[in-house]
């Protein structure tokens, strides 16, 4: 017989998701989405970007050796150039998107600091 989770684990589920980039790029595809004139979606370039930056966290999740294996440089660079990816669309998406601009903002940078937890991790592990 299963037991009920605990109020521990729901608490840690519920923290993880309210900081996850998922919730704001979900937002801002949504805002995308309803655009009536698609003329604009070259704008969308920053959201792409972070939106393929944290699939390929998903399929380091799911596939670990997506990562790169232990120890190894790729590895390293894999996460460094998610980084940067996701550093570099915070700064176009501030700079050139309109309807989108704080949702994709805030998702790059949050996606930043996952991955610098990530490269913090893996330095000393």
């Amino acid at each position: 017989m299963a037991s009920a989770p605990s109020h521990d684990l729901v608490y840690w589920s519920w923290l993880a998701l309210d900081f996850s980039p998922a919730v704001p790029f979900t937002y801002a595809w949504i805002l995308i989405i309803q655009l009536k004139d698609r003329s604009y979606l070259w704008f969308t370039a920053p959201l792409c970007i972070g939106t393929m930056s944290l699939g390929w966290l998903a399929l380091a999740l799911a596939i670990p050796k997506a990562m790169g294996s232990d120890y190894s440089d790729d590895r390293y660079a894999i996460i460094e150039f998610n980084f940067f990816a996701a550093l570099v669309a915070a700064s176009l998406a501030a700079l050139i998107m309109r309807r989108a601009r704080i949702p994709t903002v805030v998702g790059c940078l949050l996606l930043c600091l996952v991955w610098a937890f990530i490269a913090a991790i893996n330095s000393v592990v």
